[in-house]
């Protein structure tokens, strides 16, 4: 498949008195109900925005290559006004929104995935979980080095291949969090931590990229591990020698990498859900059958 720019419309939508930007990119194509993938970007929840490497250039090859729309969403970064959960009632409001007001912006509702790099996969998963209960959900969920919890086992040994620039430490992980919900760490809301969720059975078909020298991979690790006890689709690729934020990296064999992976993934997904289409969804999150 070759590869293109992908034009975005972009939408500005009041959320609790705040704007809240959402650029959606599409393929080629003049398609009139787009399987998309809402695609959030890493920082540590307090930093990024939607014209970084990780959200606007990967938005653009995954459409390009997979045919999909793919929704970037610019969510509140966390400070001192802005603390969990704001960033989940925004993302869930645009989640609701979509399923509105999509149609009318070419995307079909029935075929809507979620997912994000880092920092961003936790919220994708958060949000997945957040509306599992709901007659729509993702029927698919995208994490790249997602970073799922704050406590996660430390290898010195790892540690030592990976440059200071990437490295995510214990005390790094710490400060992400307690900025993120404004707590100590004995206080984290559940819903922080989607890596410790008691409902995991509940997430729909997963993909999972991680990095070889990355802490941070024993979350994705760990998550893929619980689904599989949990007998729950999913797909775990780890990128030997990657570093973590390989995808703000445009010009690294390690972001084609991800990317291509990321678009295979939606395509065979994709085929899938429409090969058992009905009009309505399965409570299981899998696609109707």
């Amino acid at each position: 498949m070759a590869r293109s720019s992908s034009p975005y419309t972009r939408v500005v939508l009041d959320v609790g008195g705040r704007d809240v930007e959402v650029r959606i990119y599409y393929p080629e194509g003049d398609a009139m109900d787009f399987a998309s993938l809402i695609w959030l970007h890493g920082g540590g929840f307090r930093h990024g925005s939607l014209d970084m490497v990780e959200s606007d250039l990967v938005a653009r090859e995954v459409s390009s290559l997979s045919g999909h729309a793919v929704v970037c969403v610019d969510y509140a970064l966390a400070s001192a006004t802005a603390r969990y959960p704001t960033q989940l009632i925004e993302l869930e409001y645009v989640w609701h929104w979509l399923l509105d007001k999509g149609q009318g912006y070419r995307l079909d509702p029935h075929q809507l995935r979620i997912g994000g790099a880092s920092a961003g996969g936790n919220l994708a998963a958060a949000v997945a979980l957040a509306v599992r209960n709901e007659e729509l959900r993702p029927v698919g969920l995208a994490l790249v080095y997602p970073v799922l919890e704050w406590d996660i086992p430390q290898d010195p040994q790892l540690a030592e291949q990976i440059p200071e620039r990437t490295l995510i430490s214990t005390r790094s992980l710490r400060s992400m969090f307690e900025a993120y919900t404004g707590t100590d760490l004995t206080r984290v809301p559940a819903g922080a931590v989607p890596g410790r969720s008691t409902a995991l059975s509940a997430l729909p078909s997963t993909l999972i990229v991680t990095a070889e020298l990355d802490t941070v991979r024993y979350s994705g690790r760990s998550l893929a591990a619980s689904l599989a006890q949990l007998g729950v689709p999913h797909v775990l690729t780890e990128l030997p020698g990657a570093l973590h934020g390989f995808l703000d990296e445009q010009d690294s064999a390690d972001f084609h990498a991800a990317v291509d992976e990321i678009s295979r993934w939606l395509v065979t997904e994709g085929e899938l859900c429409k090969k058992n289409r009905t009009r309505t969804h399965r409570m299981d999150g899998t696609c109707p059958t």
